[in-house]
């Protein structure tokens, strides 16, 4: 039995947000800006921030 396709895209967003979050720990020193970021989760900034907000319990630019 599949689970609900809410929890499908729940658990897509959460594995983008960890890749993410794992670049981050990895390219601390470097720019990471919203629009990069949000492009390697493959949102629009204004979604990842959203998103990121919801999984990580912080905004994105308050992580880094």
């Amino acid at each position: 039995m599949r689970p609900p396709s809410g929890e499908l895209l729940e658990n897509e967003y959460r594995l983008r947000i960890s890749r993410v979050i794992d670049y981050i720990h990895h390219h601390y020193g470097e720019d990471l800006n919203l629009d990069k970021l949000a492009k390697m989760a493959g949102m629009s900034k204004f979604h990842f921030h959203r998103i990121f907000k919801s999984v990580a319990r912080e905004p994105a630019g308050d992580f880094i």
